[in-house]
Parts: structure tokens; sequence; C-alpha cells
């Protein structure tokens, strides 16, 4: 028999789930619910509707695919094809059984995870008839055709039922409730409080917390499983406990004492992650082609899981390698660190938020923001290479106050992850972006630009950068902080006005201080008066040069 039902799980709101609030307890608790909701829990909701299946050690966080091809093996009952990224792809047995399974998870996911919302779409699918993966054909005059496989129909139709379902619309409480200071939901506890979280009990305050604030139940559950978060962080990057602890509050990342404080949100995604997607396919349909259909959906879904499981390496490997340089730094004490004293270890001023593919965001001190974003870059697309895979990424940063709005950064994060991937378009290559937010935002970043960043001698930004431009930008702020010009540190920061003004200002600037020539920058005739065809060379590094450290491996 080889007519199965094939079950499309997907989150939806992650980002206003993740980062709805500016307790960075509270995100990271979010942040393993949605991993915990489409993979462990997925696969504890097969085994109580009792149903065989391939996925070993699925209780740990180190479960992997066994070798089960439900196609062949009878005794299988559910396949699961993927699960990563927010989404899970399970192909089973029998229809009733796939509906039974989302009531169950469904039920779980109200009780721990309140709203946290789980998408389903079922479609029936013959292993031996029907395409998984989209198939390319070319026409008679070169073109390539597409023809959606079953996966794409299924996600086609997921994206109408998010548009076409009704928005959840919580009961905000009644005259005699309280109001969640997190949420503005109705409160169900206090911060005095507890949840118990696989068979123990968690704390929902931690000391120094007003232990009457009000927390409604997604913020419990939220903060809840902060410490299973840190659990998994640790394990998927390798990390000693001994050496540091990763903070639960934002002001233990970016807080200077007598200073004004940043932190950065960096959001960082692979480029063109649809198109290696495609290839994969194409390439098992011309590898395997003239085989049975069965055969060809078998391949796919072995390409895939090695795919995704390289692409994973290569992020966790990364983002390694940029905990590596900050617990370097906080050792050297390059960069301000808090000290838990509790344990005497010190906080290390980043912490990842969601990790695991491609997509990858993180939160930092402000000042290591874009050094570290370009190490992830860079670390990336080595490890990828290492792994076979030619594969770049692009990073937006965020730079914003310590209370600034979460939810704002992130997406202030990601149009600038957007801004930094207009470059890769024609040629792809690592690319980020960064903005530093030093009030509030007003409009989109195109109309900061163009409003802040545009005189009448053209710009004065060269955002978005690939990787190699920003090393020229980052020279450049290195000989501003050497020997000749960090003794005129103050005269660096003042050229930022005749570059606003002239050309010709700067020139004039430099005359009336004795200044020499500006940095070296990729040998182009900008030294004189820091302009070239429109372009400023120069603001980018002296915005930076007080708020950046540069970590280099």
């Amino acid at each position: 028999m080889t007519q199965f039902t094939l079950t499309l799980l997907d989150t939806t709101g992650i980002q206003d789930y993740i980062f709805a609030s500016n307790r960075l307890q509270e995100n990271i608790g979010a942040s393993e619910l949605v991993y915990r909701a489409t993979s462990l829990w997925a696969f504890e909701a097969l085994e109580k509707v009792e149903l065989s299946h391939n996925i070993q050690n699925s209780h740990s966080l180190d479960w992997v695919f066994t070798a089960a091809a439900i196609e062949d093996d009878p005794n299988l009952q559910a396949e699961v094809i993927q699960a990563a990224g927010g989404n899970t792809v399970i192909l089973f047995r029998d229809e009733k059984k796939s509906r039974e399974f989302v009531s169950v998870l469904t039920l779980r996911l109200l009780k721990e995870a309140p709203g946290l919302t789980v998408l389903a779409q079922h479609a029936g699918f013959d292993f031996e008839k029907d395409h998984l993966a989209d198939k390319y054909d070319t026409d008679e005059y070169g073109n390539l055709k597409k023809k959606d496989g079953k996966r794409s129909e299924l996600e086609k139709f997921m994206r109408e039922h998010k548009l076409a379902r009704l928005p959840s619309a919580p009961t905000l409480g009644l005259g005699v409730t309280a109001m969640c200071d997190s949420t503005g939901l109705a409160a169900v506890n206090t911060l005095a409080g507890g949840l118990t979280v696989e068979d123990k009990l968690e704390p929902l305050g931690l000391d120094g917390e007003d232990k009457t604030t009000f927390v409604s139940s997604e913020t419990a559950a939220k903060r809840a499983w902060r410490g299973q978060a840190n659990g998994r962080l640790k394990s998927w990057l390798k990390l000693s406990a001994d050496d540091f602890d990763f903070p639960y509050d934002l002001e233990k990342i970016g807080r200077v004492k007598g200073d004004e404080s940043y932190v950065a949100v960096i959001h960082a995604d692979g480029n063109k992650m649809g198109d290696k997607v495609k290839a994969v396919a194409q390439s098992i349909e011309q590898k395997f082609t003239g085989q049975p259909q069965k055969k060809i959906n078998r391949e796919y879904i072995l390409a895939m899981r090695e795919f995704s499981q390289k692409v994973n390496e290569a992020s966790l490997a990364a983002l390694q390698s940029v905990v590596h340089l900050t617990v370097q730094a906080v050792k050297n004490k390059v960069i301000p660190f808090e000290t838990n004293k509790k344990n005497n270890k010190p906080y290390l001023p980043l912490r990842p938020l969601v990790f695991g593919g491609d997509d990858v965001t993180f939160v930092c001190n402000g000042s290591i923001g874009v050094t570290l974003a370009a190490a992830y870059l860079e670390s990336f697309h080595e490890e990828a290479k290492s792994r076979g895979l030619d594969l770049h990424a692009s990073a937006g940063v965020g730079i914003v106050k310590m209370h600034y709005p979460f939810a704002r950064a992130y997406k202030l994060s990601e149009e600038l992850a957007s801004s930094a991937k207009s470059l890769t378009r024609e040629t792809d290559c690592s690319a980020l972006d960064w903005h530093f937010a030093h009030s509030g935002l007003s409009g989109s970043l195109d109309g900061i630009r163009e409003r802040e960043y545009t005189v009448k001698a053209g710009k004065l930004y060269l955002r978005p950068l690939t990787l190699d431009k920003w090393n020229q930008v980052e020279s450049v702020m290195d000989e501003f902080n050497g020997d000749y010009w960090g003794e005129k540190h103050n005269k660096v920061l003042g050229l930022r006005e005749p570059l606003r003004d002239d050309p010709q200002m700067v020139e004039k600037y430099r005359q009336d201080f004795d200044l020499k020539e500006l940095p070296k920058f990729a040998g182009l005739n900008v030294r004189i008066n820091g302009w070239l065809d429109g372009v400023c060379y120069y603001f980018d590094a002296i915005e930076l040069l007080d708020h950046h450290v540069a970590l280099k491996k």
C-alpha cells in the first residue's frame, strides 16, 4: 500500500511570540517552546496515539532519523520527513491517525505553550505516483518550467490557511482580574510562584525581581522553560558549563556603568536557500531519470535530510566560533561584562535566541554587534564549504538603547538583513547592514536614510556592504584608533560635520587642524575629502567608532 497522508505543521507569528517582551528570559523560553512544539513534542504526540515512527532518541536533544522507510516497512505507521525551523512534515499510513496526532499535540500546546499558534494541513499522497518535490522540465524554447510537488501544494494550502483564519482574540480580563506586565493578558500567578517543567518545579522569578509582579499563563510558560533553553544551547554548541554563564537579563548584556548602554540584535539568514533546495530536487530528478517515482521520492527525502543536516551543522559551528570570540574577549577584558555573584562566573555579553538551520538570531553587547555578525557570516561560509556546500548568508544588526522595544529592534534587524540581501541578487556573497538607533525610529529604513543620511553631496553611508568591503571599513576604524589618529580622537569625531556639509569643507577642516590625509580605503582616491561619486567613505566608520570593539580570530 502506497497511499499515505502528508501532514505539515507550521508555527505562525513566531517573531511576535518570541520577541513580544523586553525581558530576555521570556524571549529565551519562548524560543525553546517553538523548538519543542515542532520536534520533541511532536514525536511524543506520535507515541501517545501509539504510532511507530522513525525517530531514534525521540525524547532527547540528540534525536536522529533512522533508516526506516514507510513505503517499504509495513510496521512503520508514521515517518517524520522533516522537523526543523518551526516546520514539521510527517507521512502517516492512516489519515484518521494523522488528525488524532494533531489533536493530541494541540491539547499539549494549549496547556504548556499558551499563546503559541501551530497550524496543520493534510493532503493525500501516493508514494508511487505523486511527486513529493517540485518537478522541473525544460520546454521547447529551453525555459525551465516548474510543476508543484505535493509538499509545495501543502505549503500553498498553509499560506491560504494563514490568510483566511480568524486571528486569536484572547479575553483581556474582567474588572476583577490583574494584568500581566509583559503581555497585558489576565494574570494567573505572580513571580513568587513556580511551574513544573519535565517533573521539576521551575521558579518564575529571578533574584532581585519583584516577586509580587503578575504574570499571565503565556509569560509563566516562557519563564519556566528558560533553563531548558540554556541546556539545549550549551548541548548543541558543545560548550563547557564551567567557564561562564549565559544571562537571563538584558542588563547583564549591555549595561555599562556611567555610560549610555546599547544592545545589538543580529538576524542572519542564508542567501538563496530556495534556489539551493530547488537544486537538490533537480539533481535528484536528473540522477534518477527513468527510475520509478517511488525511488525518486525516497532519494529526495534522503538528500533533503542530508542537506538540512549540513546546513544545521554549519550554522551551529559558526555560532560556536562567535561564542568563542566573545569568551576570549571577556577573558582578555576587552569588552565590558558583569559577574554572577552566586558562582563568580562572568556573564557572557551574548545570547543566541533562535539557532539551528540557516536562520539565526542573537543579542549581544552593542559594541560587538557588527564584528560578531561579520564573524558569523565568514565562519558560516567556511563551515558550509567544508561540508561540500557553497553557501553564503546575510545579516542585519540593529544597535539600540537598552530599553528599546525588543520587537521593534528585531524587526529592524530583519529589515537590515533584507537590505544586505539586495547585494546578493546578482552574485552570491556574504553581506551585512547595520543601523545605529540613537533614538526612536520613525518610518522605514530607506526613509530614515533618505532623511538623516543623505545630503547635498550625496549619500553619507556605504551600507549595505559585502563582507570584503566591511573589512575595509573596519581597517579604517583600526587606523582611526591607531597612533596618529588615536591622539586626535575628538578631531576625528568632528569630521562628521564637514562630511555632511561639502567635500571641500573636509579638505579645509584637515588643513585648519593640520591633519594628514584620511586612512586608505581599498586604494580609492578618497583620502583628501572622503567622497567619491556622490558617496562618503568615512561616515560609517566614524559613527561606529565609539561604539565598536573589533574581535578577530
